[in-house]
C-alpha cells in the first residue's frame, strides 16, 4: 500500500501546485500566500540524508517565518521519517483538518452516476467564468479565489472544469486533473438549493467520462473527516478510504538560531542541494482560452451525463 500512497501524493502535489516551492533535503516547502493548507505546507513524502531531523524542522520554521506564515506540515502514512508526526507533536505542533483520501474504479463511478438529469458544460481551462461560478457556489472570497485560480492555471497535467446547470443557472461545479492513469477530483461544490438532487453526481459523471477517453481507470479524491454528506455521496458512488492525512501547525513561531540570520530566502547548509523557487508569475494570469459556454447557445459544449458520454 505504501507505494500507492506515495504515488497518489505525488499526483496530488502536481495537481495543486504552489506558487513557490523550495526543496530542503527531500522535503518540499510550499508557499502560496496562505491560500489553502496544501499549497502552504511541507510535502514530506521523501527525505534526504544530509540534514538531521531537528535541522530540517528549524529550516522549515525559518522559511515560513520569513514569509510571515505559520509552519505547517502535511502528514500521511508515506511521510518521512516515520516518526515525524510524534516529533512535531512534542515540539508543540497542533493537529487539524483530518482528511480521507478515497479511491474508486472509474468504470464503477460511471455506472453509478449515469442518468443524472442535469445539463453540464465541460471545459479544459480554468477561465474567469468557471472561476466566478465556483467562487459563488463554494462561497470563496474574492482574494482567495484569485489565488486559487492561479494555482489551477499552473497545473501541468490535463485538467477538466465542469459546471452543472438547472433552469439556466449554475448549481454545481467540480474540477479534475488527469495523469498517470488516475483522475484526481477537486473543488466539488453544490449550491444549497440543489443539494441531494443529483447535481454532484452529474459533475462527477462528466469528469469521469472525459477522463475515460484518456485511458484513466481510477479516481482519487480528498474529503474532510467531518463532511458527512460528502462521505455518504462518495460511498454510494463506490469510493472507499485508502488512507488519511492531517496537518500539524505551529501557530506561534518558535525563534531559532536560523531566524537571526534568515532573510527572505531559506538558509540551509551550502552542501544541501535545493531547487530554485517557482514564482506564481511563471504562468500568465489570463491563462487559458477555452471558455465554458452557458447552457443555451453553445451546443458544442453541452453534454448530459449519461452512458452515451462513455
Amino acid at each position: 500500500m505504501a507505494p500507492l500512497i506515495e504515488r497518489i501524493e505525488r499526483l496530488a502535489f502536481r495537481a495543486w501546485p504552489a506558487g513557490e516551492v523550495q526543496e530542503c533535503d527531500g522535503w518540499r516547502l510550499r508557499f502560496t500566500h496562505g491560500v489553502t493548507h496544501r499549497a502552504n505546507s511541507v510535502w514530506c513524502c521523501r527525505t534526504g540524508e544530509t540534514l538531521s531531523l531537528p535541522e530540517k524542522i528549524e529550516a522549515v520554521e525559518a522559511f515560513y517565518a520569513a514569509r510571515a506564515r505559520p509552519s505547517i506540515f502535511q502528514l500521511c502514512p508515506a511521510s518521512q521519517p516515520p516518526l515525524l508526526d510524534d516529533v512535531l507533536e512534542q515540539r508543540g505542533y497542533t493537529r487539524g483538518r483530518d482528511t480521507a483520501v478515497q479511491v474508486a474504479a472509474l468504470s464503477e463511478v460511471l455506472d453509478r452516476t449515469a442518468g443524472a438529469d442535469f445539463a453540464v458544460t465541460l471545459g479544459n481551462t480554468c477561465d474567469d467564468r468557471w472561476l466566478t461560478v465556483y467562487g459563488e457556489i463554494a462561497g470563496v472570497e474574492r482574494s482567495d479565489l484569485l489565488r486559487r485560480g492561479e494555482i489551477m492555471r499552473r497545473t501541468a497535467p490535463a485538467a477538466g472544469y465542469v459546471v452543472a446547470w438547472s433552469g439556466g443557472a449554475p448549481c454545481a461545479v467540480g474540477s479534475a486533473v488527469c495523469e498517470d492513469g488516475w483522475l484526481g477530483v477537486f473543488n466539488m461544490a453544490t449550491a444549497p438549493a440543489h443539494r441531494r438532487q443529483g447535481a454532484a453526481r452529474a459533475v462527477l459523471c462528466a469528469l469521469a467520462s472525459w477522463a475515460q477517453a484518456d485511458g484513466v481507470t481510477n479516481i482519487y479524491l480528498q474529503v474532510m473527516r467531518d463532511n458527512a454528506p460528502a462521505w455518504k455521496l462518495y460511498r454510494q458512488l463506490g469510493f472507499s478510504t485508502l488512507y488519511g492525512y492531517h496537518y500539524r501547525s505551529l501557530a506561534v513561531h518558535r525563534e531559532t538560531q536560523a531566524d537571526r540570520h534568515v532573510g527572505r530566502s531559506l538558509r540551509i547548509p551550502e552542501n544541501v542541494k535545493t531547487s530554485s523557487t517557482i514564482p506564481s508569475a511563471v504562468v500568465p494570469r489570463d491563462g487559458l482560452h477555452d471558455p465554458i459556454a452557458g447552457p443555451p447557445g453553445a451546443p458544442t459544449h453541452l453534454h448530459r451525463p449519461a452512458r452515451a458520454m462513455r
